[in-house]
């Protein structure tokens, strides 16, 4: 509906109020209070989630201009230290599974601390999907001392649940790799909303 200019003097009436007033401003409530009967286009302000929510005709989505940040269970962190990698392998504790939405852009950042066995090996990070197939690497030159390596990527995806891993593997060499976590520096796999 447009925005409606009211004429000094007109009586305002409960119809204006509802359809003017009440459903083009921005609605307090939780999650669990939301208006039971929403108009496309209305905007709500959830006090117990921190989120502003439109609705878009269907379903309650966040607009699409907006980065909604960290997704749900999209951050695994990465806190041991993991010996003998030589193929690729997932490491232990990287793994996360989200619902992502159609039609937006998704961050996927991968971090992990590597060294090698061997001065000179070459290691990769992978951000794989749960089939193992690649969706991101990065490949540095290892010594025997810690690199941090960082891979990311740029998603649109399809509506869906999707599983996302760290792998390491030395891509080049003779040595074993190993990670170098602890509570204090961990490594991790990560996936925002960042809009559209």
């Amino acid at each position: 509906m447009p925005i409606r200019t009211f004429v000094a003097g007109e009586t305002l009436t409960a119809a204006n109020v509802n359809a003017y007033l009440m459903q083009q401003s921005v609605i307090t409530c939780t999650s669990g209070t939301r208006p039971a009967s929403p108009v496309q286009g209305m905007v709500i302000y959830e006090t117990d989630t921190d989120k502003v929510w439109a609705y878009n005709g269907t379903t309650w989505a966040l607009p699409k201009n907006v980065a909604g940040g960290l997704v749900p269970n999209g951050y695994a962190g990465i806190t041991s230290i993991q010996t003998g990698i030589t193929t690729e392998a997932d490491l232990t504790g990287g793994s996360i599974t989200v619902t992502l939405a159609a039609g937006r852009r998704y961050r996927l950042h991968g971090y992990a601390r590597l060294q090698s066995s061997v001065d000179g090996d070459y290691g990769s990070l992978v951000i794989a999907d749960g089939s193992n197939t690649h969706l991101a690497e990065a490949q540095i030159k290892l010594g025997t001392s810690t690199q941090d390596l960082r891979a990311a990527k740029i998603w649109v995806p399809g509506a869906g649940t999707y599983t996302f891993k760290l792998r390491a593997s030395r891509s080049v060499g003779t040595g074993t790799l190993q990670t170098n976590h602890a509570s204090t520096n961990e490594g991790f796999i990560a996936i925002e909303d960042a809009g559209t």
